[in-house]
Formats: structure tokens, sequence, C-alpha cells
């Protein structure tokens, strides 16, 4: 199955709430976001600690690269199209709307309870 293929099947379209899945696939495992508080958490030496939004954010960016990566070696109009899609999401307003959207997302969403 290739990155198109994997993308298609967990549902990652090319708008803010696939990116967020995007998101959620590379660094999901060392992030989850605190809902009572509204703080993100980040698995780091052995243990949840809080984190600010900036380093959410670089993952994001980091997310971001990576869609690039994928899209410089792509081929044909998927290339293209994912070329695309990595310019819109470099904007201010996508970043942030990806990292928004994957605070409710399953797995990343918890509580004190």
């Amino acid at each position: 199955m290739d990155q198109t293929e994997m993308e298609e099947a967990l549902g990652m379209s090319r708008a803010d709430l696939g990116n967020a899945r995007r998101l959620v696939a590379l660094h999901g495992i060392a992030l989850r976001f605190l809902t009572d508080t509204r703080q993100w958490l980040v698995w780091a030496e052995g243990r949840w600690g809080r984190s600010p939004l900036q380093d959410v954010t670089r993952k994001a960016i980091r997310t971001i690269e990576a869609m690039r990566d994928n899209a410089i070696y792509g081929c044909g109009p998927e290339g293209k199209d994912a070329s695309r899609q990595v310019s819109r999401s470099q904007q201010e307003g996508a970043i942030r709307a990806m990292v928004n959207l994957a605070q409710s997302l399953p797995g990343i969403a918890v509580t004190l309870d």
C-alpha cells in the first residue's frame, strides 16, 4: 500500500481535517490534548508533560514538510494535487486549523478522569 492508498484508507482528505489526521498519524503516539485544561501534553523522557503550543505547531510544520517530501516524489496528477495541497497547508491559518482539529481526534483528546 503506497502513501496515497494509506491516506485514502484512513480518510485523510486534502482539507484541514485530513491534515489533522496526518499530524496524528505521524506524531499522535506522543501527543495528547487535555480537554479539561485545554493544554497539550507530550510524551518525553518516559512521562507525559505539558507542552507549549509552539511544540505542537512545530510538529504540524514537520507534518507539512513530510507531505512536501512525499509530493516531490509523486508523479502524475496526484503529485500536482499534492503540491497544491502542500502550498495551501503552509499558510498560517491552515497550520492553526490542523492543530485545532487534532485536539478532538480520537486518541488525542483526553480528560482528567
